[in-house]
């Protein structure tokens, strides 16, 4: 079970990190981080679901509790989320922080453009009224230090840490039900 999880695990966050990197060494880190971000998501997806398939095909898809195809999915798509997560980290610190860097201009933009008018900046105190003693320019700063708090690799990784580890979750539960609904030879479903 184990080699089936580090095999196809390790070896989707192999292809990822690839195809990361591909896309900064192209310069295109900003535009396309939609599609690493979708890509990263299927590569969980079939990690989990490579892991129990060929765990399935290795018991000659006898009709093992169902909780050992859940365990086998979680544990491929763990080994995959431990290793992005890792590189994540390392990617936004030391390699490119040009996706962080524009979400925090992205923010401190929105920030700008609401509180530029009278009534934006009467709504914006209404909301956050301890921004009442502070400039404009001492709003901005101070939204962009708390942004920056929130948008750095160290948060960025948790959060990646977190998503995914629920995701792996629920793709082994799902792709645990696929697999016993389709037909497989030999495999009973209770």
């Amino acid at each position: 079970m184990r080699a089936f999880a580090f095999k196809f695990g390790l070896s989707c966050a192999a292809f990822w990190i690839v195809l990361k990197m591909a896309v900064f060494f192209a310069g295109k880190s900003i535009d396309w981080f939609d599609f690493t971000v979708m890509a990263n998501n299927f590569l969980l997806l079939t990690a989990v679901s490579l892991t129990i398939f060929f765990f399935k095909k290795s018991v000659n898809f006898r009709d093992v509790p169902k909780v050992d195809d859940i365990k086998t999915g979680i544990f491929g798509g763990m080994v995959y989320t431990l290793v992005i997560v890792l590189f994540s980290y390392m990617y936004n610190a030391n390699i490119d922080s040009s996706v962080l860097d524009s979400k925090v201009e992205q923010r401190i933009t929105q920030v700008k453009k609401a509180i530029d008018t009278p009534e934006g900046f009467k709504a914006y105190l209404e909301v956050n009224s301890e921004a009442s003693k502070y400039t404009r320019e001492q709003i901005v700063e101070r939204e962009r230090e708390s942004t920056l708090n929130f948008l750095n690799p160290k948060v960025s990784a948790l959060i990646l840490m977190m998503f995914f580890t629920l995701l792996t979750i629920f793709y082994a539960f799902f792709i645990t039900l696929v697999i016993r609904k389709i037909y497989l030879p030999g495999l009973r479903t209770k």
